[in-house]
């Protein structure tokens, strides 16, 4: 099950951004956002794939040091749990912008659509 979900992850990267910038017909569920989300990234699934790996490789060795450097510190599980709020946030929020840049350059790539009307949703 590991792999599926591997290739349907990378499938819906840019569902969230698809969700928040374009907009939908009324009365259309959630399958339009992932069907979009779906037909953005073909062709581009094996870069997104990587991105997301250096990413979680990225938050894996920062993990692993803030453990080491907390744990010679302090012997206290506590400590090392308040210690990875901050790197959890800092990893959400590269996730995230990671995933609004892909969305912008796959519709650029695709679409060629330029930054301007993009956010021309938000006038």
């Amino acid at each position: 099950f590991v792999i599926p979900g591997i290739i349907v992850a990378v499938m819906l990267a840019v569902s969230v951004p698809v969700a928040v910038e374009e907009p939908r017909p009324a009365g259309a569920g959630i399958s339009s956002i992932l069907s979009r989300s779906s037909d953005l990234t073909e062709g581009h699934r094996w870069s997104i794939f990587f991105v997301y790996t250096c990413l979680l490789l990225l938050a894996l060795v920062a993990g692993v040091v803030l453990g080491i450097a907390v744990g010679s510190l302090t012997h206290s599980d506590f400590a090392l749990e308040i210690a990875t709020i901050p790197l959890t946030v800092v990893a959400t929020g590269l996730s995230a912008t990671a995933s609004t840049v892909m969305y912008y350059r796959l519709r650029s790539v695709k679409e060629s659509l330029d930054v301007d009307q993009i956010a021309s949703v938000f006038d």
